[in-house]
């Protein structure tokens, strides 16, 4: 499983553009570190998973 705590989102760097493309960097980035798993990253996130859908899918 992927790592646990704040040392995940301390390790997380994003190439300088628009938000919503670093946004959804920092989202695949994440979800890469959780194996996926997109429950926790929507915990993580503080969204829904509906919102977390629609930002994958955007």
């Amino acid at each position: 499983m992927g790592r646990e705590g704040p040392d995940l989102i301390q390790e997380i760097s994003v190439t300088p553009g628009r938000l919503e493309e670093m946004e959804r960097e920092i989202i695949r980035k994440m979800q890469r570190a959780l194996a996926g798993n997109k429950s926790e990253l929507a915990r993580r996130l503080g969204v829904s998973r509906t919102t977390l859908w629609k930002k994958l899918k955007g």
